[in-house]
């Protein structure tokens, strides 16, 4: 097997504490401050947003490690904003790639009213693997995040004997060779750690006794899957569809990913080719039209069992941002050689392996099982898996346009000409989009079985959204029309309760119900994440108690307690009038 399985580093819990001093004029809410992830990797940008706060009022934004440590120049000094006539803001950070006192953040905000608030995050960093088949073999582990020419030490399974180190490049990343022995390896079961002393960095890489799955490299990407396949309007499988089925992107600081995946290739007939483009807008125009291209080109085998990337792919073009669904008028943005040498494309475990047949190191596959759908029989894969198709990409952010947002995936006839016919199928309704997720928490007993079910109101509404664990928890990201939305869990499974939601810029819900969060702004291609929560109500064991005494006794039902296991005995009380009864 060869692949790439991302790792976090430590990620601090969220928390959000806010207080305030005396005002005569009061916000409608508390004030808040978050920010857009709960982990960082060195240099790339933070996303803060503020809420609550006095309208127009001047406030202070620090960033301290969670101890209260400010190293002088890591970016530590205060900074100043001012919140907008609705008390909010927004700002941004980076973790400076230098920096040595922990992994773990704290951001405050000081409103000059007195109002405050804090937040947690943290620096993160990320672990992957590439490592062919059979015990023994070498395996190429590379990580990012580091501090820049730190030494970070590499342990497998945790073994003192079997560890390795390596030294972290100007930008934070390190490469090494490490060897894979037999036992737990060949059954697919171990762990990788990466540790670092300057940078407080631990990560780790685990895979299960079933080994690494195609799902599991999904995991760092904010994932959208198709909408309406065959004219349906839910989001369901299709047998016997041959065309895409979702789209993924996450950014870090050196790349923009993104994946695409299609359908049943093995139905794909001859030398069929799937053709597919990520759409750009760069300007943030209301219309969403589009204005640069990402293009990649598949093709299957002549039995349908194997896909290859074809060696012209990827292609990369600028638009002429009349078209909300295609390329208008596409140049060619810079040369061939360029654009390969600037996005990098290949298989979803190994995004340097192009499976183009072009080097004996280019030789992979890109079928996967990756079909998103869990309808009848509930389980993932869906319809003819696991023939089904992803291909990779890491665009490197110097070479995108300014401000590039990815608003839409589409297939076409060819790719190479630039994706300016009318599509085929695209992951998301033409024009200006955003995408909107909402991810379950659940605690308590047996909180692997329910399903929840969501609905997301506004200039469109999409209704009967599921969570459950079969979907990971998560109703995928959707795409929606720019404009303001509410969220609502309904239907809520019995014996289960509300504990509360919360999305980024919009006011948070308690645990009252109606369900619902509103006020949750979507723009072009922006991506938001809400989180529901729920939580398991104990249930309730009633003990009916009758007393018989027919053999002389005198006993009354509150003489008697009753005990479960070694939990503390229970007085029996009267029921009603009958002494005899409790």
């Amino acid at each position: 097997m060869v692949g790439v399985a991302p790792a976090l580093g430590r990620i601090a819990k969220r928390a959000v504490l806010q207080g305030g001093g005396g005002l005569s004029q009061s916000p409608q809410t508390a004030p808040v401050i978050r920010t857009d992830k709960e982990g960082y990797l060195a240099g790339e940008v933070t996303a803060i947003s503020g809420e609550g706060f006095s309208p127009f009022e001047r406030v202070m934004l620090r960033v301290s490690h969670i101890d209260g440590t400010v190293e002088a120049g890591m970016g530590h000094d205060a900074w100043f904003v001012d919140a907008d006539a609705n008390g909010a803001f927004r700002a941004s950070w980076s973790v400076n790639i230098h920096d040595t006192a922990g992994a773990d953040l704290k951001l405050e905000a000081a409103g000059s009213s007195g109002l405050s608030a804090q937040t947690a995050f943290a620096r993160t960093g990320r672990l992957a693997l590439d490592r062919s088949s059979g015990a023994g073999s070498k395996a190429r582990v590379t990580g990012a995040g580091f501090n820049s020419n730190e030494l970070v030490t590499i342990k497998l399974d945790g073994s003192e004997h079997q560890s390795i180190s390596a030294l972290s490049d100007a930008n934070g990343n390190i490469s090494a060779e490490l060897s894979l022995t037999s036992g737990n390896v060949e059954a697919g079961a171990f762990s990788i750690q990466a540790a670092s002393k300057d940078s407080a960095m631990v990560l780790s890489l685990n895979c299960s006794p079933s080994g690494c799955t195609d799902a599991d490299f999904l995991a760092d990407f904010f994932v959208v899957r198709h909408q309406s396949i065959g004219g349906q309007p839910l989001i369901r499988d299709v047998p016997a569809d041959k065309e895409l089925t979702q789209m993924g992107r996450y950014v870090d600081a050196t790349d923009y990913n993104i994946f695409m995946s299609w359908d049943g290739t093995d139905q794909w007939t001859g030398k069929n080719t799937g053709d597919a483009c990520a759409l750009f807008d760069t300007n943030n125009d209301a219309n969403g039209n589009i204005d640069f291209a990402v293009c990649g080109q598949i093709i299957n085998s002549k039995d349908g069992t194997k896909i290859f990337q074809t060696t012209a792919s990827p292609f990369a073009f600028t638009c002429d941002n009349t078209l909300g669904n295609r390329c208008g008028t596409p140049v060619p943005y810079s040369t061939a050689a360029l654009v390969h040498a600037n996005i990098r494309s290949g298989t979803l475990r190994n995004v340097d392996n192009r499976a183009d047949g072009s080097t004996p190191a280019n030789t992979g596959n890109l079928i996967t099982k990756t079909d998103p759908w869990t309808n009848p029989p509930y389980i993932p894969g869906g319809w003819n898996a696991p023939y089904d198709a992803t291909l990779r990409m890491a665009i490197k952010r110097t070479f995108l346009p300014a401000n590039a947002r990815l608003v839409n995936l589409c297939s076409y006839p060819s790719a190479g000409s630039g994706a300016n016919n009318n599509p085929f199928v695209c992951i998301g309704p033409t024009g200006g989009n955003g995408f909107l997720e909402i991810k379950k928490v659940v605690t308590g007993q047996y909180s692997d079985t329910p399903t929840f079910t969501f609905k997301m109101e506004g200039p469109t509404t999409k209704d009967n959204l599921l969570a459950s664990s079969l979907s990971g928890w998560t109703t995928g990201g959707i795409s929606l029309p720019v404009g303001t939305y509410s969220a609502t869990e309904y239907n809520i499974p019995t014996g289960w309760g509300f504990t509360g939601a919360s999305c980024p810029l919009a006011t948070s819900n308690g645990g009252t119900l109606p369900a619902t969060v509103s006020g949750i702004v979507v723009d072009i291609g922006t991506s938001t994440t809400c989180t529901f929560s729920n939580t398991a109500n104990p249930g309730t064991l009633i003990v009916k108690i009758v007393v018989v005494n027919d053999n002389g006794g005198s006993k009354h039902a509150t003489d008697f307690t009753f005990q479960v296991g070694a939990d503390t005995a229970v007085a029996v009380l009267q029921d009603g009038a009958n002494v005899l009864a409790g």
